[in-house]
This record gives C-alpha cells, structure tokens and sequence, in this order.
C-alpha cells in the first residue's frame, strides 16, 4: 500500500511541474509517457488535474507581482521577446496568468517595444565580452539534415573565429558535439564561458564545461531572441 501511495504521490508531483509551466495536455501526455514511463490519454489527464484541484480558466495571481517580474525580465534578453515568450517564461517560473493580461501588461510596460515587434522592425543590442576565448556560442543547424548533412558550430564571441563548423552523421548525439568541444579546447583552451540552447545534445558539453572551470555557471543557456538580434558588429 505504501509503495502504491508513494507512486501516486509520484505522479501528482510530475504532473504538476509540467502543468505550472504552461504546457498543453497533449505535451504532458507525451513527456508523461516518453520521460516517466506514465501511460494515460488526455481524458484522464484532465481528470487528474481536476481531481488535483488544477483549472486554467481562473488561475488566482497578483497583478502588481506579475507587473514587477515582467518589469523585471524587461530589463534582459526577454525584451527581444513579444507576449508570448514572455507568458512562456512566467509559466516556466510557476506563475499561472492569463495570456491577455501579460499582453495587456507588455503594452502598459514597453509600449515603444510593441511598436517595433508590431512594425517588424529589428531592435539591436550591443554585445559585450571582455576578449578573446572568454565567452563561445555554440548551436547545431538542421535545414539540411533531411539531405544527409547534420551541422554543428561554434564561434568565439569576441573574435568572430570560428571554433569549429563541423558536418557529422548527427548533431543530437550528446557524444557528438562533446567530442568536438574537447578537441577544441585542446588546440584552443578553455573558454571561460559557453553558451548554448537548451537542447539535450549539449548535455555532455555542458557538463565537461562546468567540470573543467569547475563551476556550475560556467555554461550558460542561450536566449533564443538575443541570439538572432546580437550585433554582428560590436566586440566592445
């Protein structure tokens, strides 16, 4: 009995991390199934999180606390982002609030912002690193990948070298872009920080980056709107 309970306890807690975060309950469904283990339909979902007391239609929330944690992440990359990415990253932060009221919010907060999304415009930043191997970026690109050519780079992001830009028989394979991270900071060194997405092949070199500066905010995730607005252009 215990260990039934212990299971069901289990459960509750997988599905709750996933549904805090904004997830559809077609993707719950399928991370419960592919990652736990967990097998059930959407039907049942519901009647789960109904039974856990968990509804999206009313979410209860302080609309002074969401102004001031979008106030906040306004002040970072999350400004390249509309509403929506912005309504993403309050879920993955556990805060349930409907999608109009961040929208509603976004335009009382950074008006001139809307505008330029609105208008299609590019807003640049200026990118800074102190020099030379201190910062590389690193991301694998897949537009030919149904014709037989997996890509993954990496470049330094003060001096625009490339580390390297490699075609392999896969670029999800962990392994793989490990490898030619060690073979880089063999030749190279050791950057002081690596930036990646948050993919799951770049689990190994993540990992192997931590342990060689051996701290855990030696790698960094990407922000996925400051990687296609960085200045080309600006070192300093």
């Amino acid at each position: 009995m215990s260990s039934a309970s212990s299971d069901s306890e289990d459960e509750r807690d997988i599905i709750e991390y996933y549904f805090a975060r904004g997830f559809q309950y077609n993707a719950i469904v399928d991370f419960l199934s592919k990652r736990h283990g967990i097998s059930m339909s959407e039907r049942t979902l519901r009647s789960r999180l109904n039974a856990y007391g968990l509804r999206r239609r009313s979410p209860e929330y302080n609309l002074d606390e969401i102004r001031g944690l979008i106030q906040e992440k306004l002040r970072g990359p999350a400004c390249m982002g509309g509403y929506r990415s912005m309504w993403h990253a309050l879920c993955i932060g556990g805060h349930q609030v409907p999608r109009n009221v961040v929208e509603q919010l976004m335009r009382e907060l950074d008006p001139e912002g809307c505008q330029i999304r609105k208008a299609r415009r590019l807003r640049r930043r200026t990118y800074r690193v102190p020099g030379p191997n201190h910062c590389w970026h690193t991301d694998g690109y897949d537009k030919l990948k149904p014709y037989g050519f997996p890509i993954h780079g990496c470049i330094d992001g003060w001096s625009r070298k490339i580390i390297w830009l490699r075609v392999a028989r896969s670029n999800n394979n962990p392994i793989v872009p490990g490898l030619f991270y060690v073979e880089s900071v063999a030749e190279y060194g050791c950057p002081v920080k690596l930036r990646s997405d948050c993919g799951t092949e770049n689990g190994v070199m993540a990992a192997l980056q931590c342990e060689f500066r051996s701290s855990s905010d030696a790698h960094f995730l990407e922000h996925p709107q400051l990687t296609r607005e960085l200045n080309p252009g600006g070192h300093n």
